[in-house]
């Protein structure tokens, strides 16, 4: 006897910021959604905390609308409203500050995991269904679009989505080809302590091996580190103690926030580029980091999938047109946008990541340029909100 599939208007695979985001926006607008989820509802651990985002403007919106920011525990959000950036080989940096464009902030940081404890909540209210299991096979149809066969039921998915991360088995299932490329660095994560406040002001410091990023956490003595470093250094920074590593943020950092301590447990990932060359492949469809991941050093890889998720929604919910269509308007979009900011990343990576003096001297005086360029530093800071 033939196995009958369950019809679904959305299926998605993945349950992170950027998944659960299009699933609610689906759910409220009256779809009947499915999450495949590897995992059960997000706990909060000491590994889970360590992943943090900085989350600007347009996507607090979203989230806003979404009805989900509102349960976020305002008291563990660590809003900043200034940014500091420097070489450590020049004399180049660069200041932004929120009254600049006439904002409170310029974003918040805040742990992943509260951001997708809040929306799975607010998903289930509005009657997402949740299978936790990593048990599922994509299954072409002869029409191009695809059913989705997850351990004994059969679904057949108006749409299909992948939001399973850079690794996406969605993405490899559908033979969607992407360019890759590693950056021979790890990024190593973690909370340090601070003699002096933060005042609610990023750091970020451009060293001869990698960036290093001290985000603002809601406690004023707290930040999350994103340090990322040449592989070769990772190796022998990643033997120092917590006394060490502390004390080598601090001398990083120029001693901005004085004494330096190693509060957390650490965390490592390889960082790398990653761009699908196409993100539809019939009633299949990408998201977030399975169609396109980029390095942490400007923290806009949340902000971008979010930025998916929000156009996705869209288009799955205009009922002018086809399917196909409306998805292909999205992928043109929104490959535009991440290809902007790919290029951006690439150009500050190899820019910095070079000794040669003349284009030290040379990043010195664009930095400073953008410093005392109103017009200029504006459009950078309004990039960075959403806008």
């Amino acid at each position: 006897m033939t196995q009958r599939s369950i019809p679904v208007d959305a299926l998605i695979i993945g349950a992170g910021m950027v998944g659960l985001g299009v699933a609610l926006g689906l759910a409220q607008k009256g779809q009947r959604v499915v999450v495949v989820a590897p995992h059960d509802r997000p706990q909060l651990t000491p590994k889970t905390r360590l992943r943090v985002s900085a989350l600007n403007i347009a996507s607090r919106q979203w989230l806003t609308d979404l009805a989900v920011w509102q349960h976020v525990d305002s008291a563990e959000i660590g809003p900043y409203s200034a940014m500091e950036v420097w070489d450590h080989d020049s004399f180049g940096q660069i200041a932004f500050a929120a009254d600049g464009v006439r904002y409170q902030d310029l974003g918040a940081i805040v742990e992943n995991v509260r951001v997708e404890q809040a929306l799975w909540q607010q998903a289930e209210q509005a009657g997402v269904e949740f299978i936790n299991s990593s048990d599922w096979e994509r299954q072409p149809q002869a029409d191009g679009n695809a059913l989705l066969q997850v351990e004994s039921r059969s679904y057949a998915p108006t749409v299909l989505i992948g939001a399973d991360g850079a690794r996406s088995s969605l993405r490899q299932q559908s033979g969607l080809p992407v360019i890759e490329w590693p950056y021979e660095q790890r990024g190593l994560v973690g909370i340090i302590e601070t003699a002096k406040p933060h005042n609610g002001c990023c750091y970020q410091v451009f060293l001869p091996s990698g960036p290093l990023a001290l985000l603002p956490l809601a406690d004023p003595h707290q930040c999350s580190i994103v340090w990322s470093l040449d592989n070769g250094e990772y190796a022998t920074v990643s033997g120092y103690s917590d006394s060490q590593l502390g004390h080598a943020i601090q001398a990083a950092t120029g001693q901005r926030l004085g004494a330096t301590q190693w509060l957390s447990e650490r965390a490592q990932f390889p960082l790398h580029a990653l761009y699908a060359k196409r993100w539809v492949e019939g009633n299949t469809v990408l998201v977030g980091d399975a169609a396109h991941s980029v390095h942490p050093l400007a923290g806009q890889g949340a902000n971008l999938g979010l930025a998916d998720a929000k156009q996705l929604v869209a288009a799955l919910t205009d009922e002018a047109g086809e399917l196909n269509r409306r998805l292909r308007a999205y992928e043109r979009s929104r490959k535009t946008a991440a290809m902007s900011l790919l290029t951006a990343m690439e150009a500050f990576k190899r820019g910095f990541g070079t000794r040669n003096p003349v284009i030290k001297a040379l990043r010195g005086i664009g930095f400073n340029s953008v410093n005392h360029l109103p017009s200029i530093k504006q459009k950078f800071m309004r990039r960075a909100l959403g806008f």
